[in-house]
Formats: C-alpha cells, structure tokens, sequence
C-alpha cells in the first residue's frame, strides 16, 4: 500500500511539473495554474488516483514528450490573441493624443497669408500678399506702423513726427497729397483718413493706388487698429499686442483716479479760426471724458450718433452749469488761443458758470489732444486724469 501511494505521488508531481512546463510554453493555458499550484488537494484523493494506476503510470512518457514539439508551434502565436488584447489601448492612447496635440502645422503652413482690412464703412480690402512698401497720410497712423516695426516708405507733412519718423519723405496735406512724390515711392499700400475719402477715393484710383480709409479720430479707434494692424500684418500680431497690453495696464491706472469720485460736469469746447464748436462723446477728447466719469453738456443734447461736434448753445451751456470747462485749439493754436481769451474776458455770461468762477477752465495742450491721436493718446488719458482729479 505505501508502494501504491509513493507511486501515485510521484505520478501527480510528474504531472504537475509537465503540466508547468506546459504551462510556460502554451501561454492560453495559465487559468489551470491555481490547481497545480495548491498540491495538497491533488494528494488528498487517493483513491480515485490509486483506481487507475496502470494509465497514470504510463502517461508521464508521452506528457513529458509532448512539450518538445509543441513548443515552437504555439510559442510565436500564442501572445497574438492571449495577453496583447488587454493592454492593447495602453499603446495606442499616446498615438492618438500625440495626433491630437499637434494641430497639423504642415498644411497650415502651405496655407498663403491673406492681407485683409475693414473700413467703418464696411468696405473690405482683401489682398494675396501683405504689403511691403505702405504710405501713411497721417502722423499718427505712420507711428502706430512704426512702433509695431512697419517703417512706412511716405507720410504727410507734419512738425510733429516723432524722431525715428525722422527720414521718411512727406508728401504734402492729409487731404491733398502731392501725388506725383505719392506714385513715385510706389506704394503697395495708402493709408489716408476715412473723413478725405469721398475726395480722395478717386484720385487714387484713377491713378491706380491700392488705398486703405482709416478711422483714427478716438482712443478706442487706436486700441482697434492696432488689433486688426496684427491680425493683417501677419508677422507684427506680437508687437501689437505687446502695445495693447502696455496701453490697458497704464489705462488702468488713470481710470482708478475717478474710482468713487462725484462725476463732474464738463464743458468741452473746440475751437477753431472760424468758430467754437462743442465736443460730443463722440471726439476724441469727449471719449475719454466719460471714460473717466465725466458728464459731457453734449449728453443732454440731440447728437447724430458718431457726430464729433456741434454748434456751441450758450443757452444749453447755462443750464448745464459745468464745472470743468475743457478748451481744444485746432488749426492755428495760437491765433485760436487769444480768440478764447477775448471770448471768455468780454462775455460776462462765461463768468456765471461755475468752472469759470472756481478757476476750472483748462486749455488742453494740442500736442496731445488734436485730432488724429495715434499711440500718444494713453499721454493724453493721464493727463486728463489730473485736470479732472487734481
């Protein structure tokens, strides 16, 4: 009887190391493992071991046979359909998040830059390449161009450009440019004031001159072109932002000045050779008034939307009573500085108003508060700043 059982144990360990061996080169056949790895339950039944011990005694032979040529058949199909169906998406996920983080930049990079701008007007200027040799008819648009490194090849006439505008050619007025210099720097692009456009539409197209109109009158017109300057001049987009962001961060700082201030009541008058004209909201002056919390006397008024003035109402002036009055010299400073003076000292009704009775009548300089403001105007905004909030 102990042969019997001494036979039948080393019968089962001549399975189960077969049965591992199986195991190891036949990968579907892991699940039996548990079994052979837990001997005792196979030692606990022998009897029905012991029944057969002719079969189990002769299967070891062709068991341990079998491994040898099996081996190599399975081995290489085996890991296909078994283990690699699970961690299968392991691999793939970063293949498709790589795919995805990168927004194909090769054909967008095939795609040609497209030179667009849009008037206030509506009118659309589409071009295949972006402009290389731009004619600014205005100072101030020539030096938004500048600072975002698009030196213009032509400007208008001014005393006023800054130094690094120093050696571009001028040509002449905003509104009557000298046309021959214009056409002979070959411009790809003119840049001139919507307000010129009816007159200055054609010429440039009799002449064949791709123009541009633009508005540039407000504070919020510079913060605007400069936006729709980067998208355009595809290259420049930093440069402008860099500008807005420096623009915005000292805006915002002049704006703290009015924070829980009493909101004055502003008079601005512009004056001219010809006459004296009130300011509306819609100026530029007007614009940052109520920026910084002032009530302008135009507000009370019926103003066509975007009118920048008005005749001036002494009537409406009284009543409104300001408490700032803001004085404007445009177009011969100095000869419209002694009329404001002679105004103001031989018409006794300016003298029942209150600015004038608190010594609040402010004569803006014009270097920074003409029209046409261009990247000066945040200058403009603080020192408005401190007139209005001493």
């Amino acid at each position: 009887m102990n042969r019997l059982l001494a036979l039948v144990l080393v019968v089962a360990l001549a399975v189960i190391t077969v049965g591992c061996a199986t195991q190891t080169a036949q990968p579907p056949a892991v699940t039996p493992t548990p079994a052979a790895a837990t001997p005792t339950p196979a030692a606990a039944t022998p009897a029905p071991a012991a029944a057969t011990p002719a079969p189990a005694a002769a299967t070891p032979t062709p068991a341990a046979a079998t491994p040898t040529p099996s081996t190599p058949a399975p081995a290489p199909s085996a890991p296909a359909p078994g283990p690699s169906l699970t961690p299968s998406p392991a691999p793939v996920a970063p293949a498709v998040a790589t795919l995805t983080s990168t927004p194909q930049p090769a054909p967008q990079a095939l795609i040609p830059h497209v030179f667009r701008l849009v008037e206030t007007d509506g009118t659309e200027l589409v071009l295949e390449e972006i402009p290389r040799r731009v004619v600014a008819l205005s100072v101030n648009t020539a030096g938004v161009l500048a600072s975002m490194g698009i030196m213009p090849v032509g400007m208008a006439t001014t005393a006023r450009a800054h130094h690094i505008l120093r050696d571009v050619p001028q040509l002449g007025t905003p509104m009557s440019p000298n046309i021959e210099r214009l056409r002979a720097l070959r411009p790809d692009l003119v840049i001139a004031n919507i307000v010129f456009k009816p007159s200055l539409a054609p010429i440039f197209r009799q002449h064949g001159l791709t123009a541009y109109f633009i508005d540039n009158q407000r504070y919020s017109d510079v913060i605007a072109n400069l936006e729709m300057f980067g998208r355009a001049f595809f290259n420049n987009a930093d440069h402008a932002q860099a500008l807005i962001d420096h623009i915005r961060g000292r805006e915002r700082v002049a704006l703290a000045a009015a924070r829980g201030r009493p909101q004055p009541r502003v008079l601005i008058i512009f004056g001219t050779p010809q006459a004296f004209m009130l300011s509306t909201q819609y100026s530029y002056v007007g614009e940052m008034v109520t920026m910084l919390g002032g009530r302008n006397v135009t507000e009370g008024m019926t103003v066509v939307r975007h009118a920048q003035t008005i005749p001036l109402s002494m009537e409406n002036i009284i009543a409104f009573n300001p408490e700032i009055i803001l004085r404007i010299s445009h177009g011969s400073p100095e000869q419209v500085a002694q009329m404001f003076q002679r105004e103001f000292t031989q018409n006794p009704v300016w003298g029942r108003l209150d600015a004038v009775r608190n010594n609040r009548v402010i004569d803006l300089p014009p270097v920074l508060f003409m029209s046409n403001p261009g990247l000066p105007m945040i200058d403009a905004l603080e020192a408005l700043a401190r007139f209005m909030y001493p």
